[in-house]
């Protein structure tokens, strides 16, 4: 549902590169401040999935989940609203420490059911000081398009999509962190393209405070 590769990402971390990521993550003892705002993201998302289901209907399914070298790690609960069918929240627990918050994934939407906003953190199995992932998705909507710009905690900006059709034409634009931040002048003609000022011009460029995670 998420736009995004992040439990692929998370996959991958653990299939081919997981000891030299375990390494990173758990270096980040060394910056505290990184720790407390990744954590902080992540406990406050949680906050804002019980926000969300708080005062509506909600159907929630239950499954047991997990990778090939940790199996049956966590257990998930998707939230779905009751009326509109719509995922509101995706929550991972870790099994044997039922308290522990794996992944969380909150959407955000407006009246048409359309995501505005979506949020996730994911924490390795092992190595939990902070989070390994933090993604912020900022959604926006021109005619038949569909664009977001993708952030981390930080507020680095790391990937921007779009989809859809402009004037009859099929359109797919995927934008790497290389590419916007050093893409040279092809990068620079179709940031001035028609389609992607139809997918982008409402989705904001930075994150501001108040942003997050609310």
């Amino acid at each position: 549902m998420l736009f995004r590769v992040a439990k692929i990402f998370l996959y991958l971390l653990l299939l081919i590169n997981f000891t030299a990521t375990a390494i990173e993550v758990s270096s980040m003892k060394e910056d505290k401040g990184h720790v407390f705002s990744w954590n902080k993201f992540a406990r406050d998302l949680l906050v804002l999935h019980k926000k969300q289901i708080e005062n509506r209907e909600v159907e929630v399914k239950k499954s047991i989940g997990g990778y090939v070298v940790f199996k049956n790690f966590y257990k998930e609960e998707l939230y779905y609203d009751k009326k509109s069918k719509k995922l509101l929240s995706k929550l991972q627990w870790e099994r044997k420490n039922p308290k522990l918050i794996h992944s969380i994934e909150v959407y955000v939407r407006d009246k048409k059911g359309r995501v505005l906003r979506d949020y996730s953190a994911s924490y390795l199995p092992q190595y939990r000081n902070a989070p390994a992932q933090t993604l912020i998705n900022f959604h926006g909507y021109g005619g038949k398009m569909h664009g977001f710009r993708q952030f981390d905690v930080s507020a680095d900006l790391i990937y921007e999509k779009c989809e859809g059709t402009f004037k009859g034409k099929k359109v797919t634009i995927r934008m790497f962190e290389d590419m916007l931040y050093n893409g040279g002048p092809e990068t620079e003609k179709l940031m001035k393209s028609g389609p992607y000022k139809a997918c982008f011009s409402k989705v904001p460029k930075k994150i501001k405070k108040g942003m997050i995670p609310y």
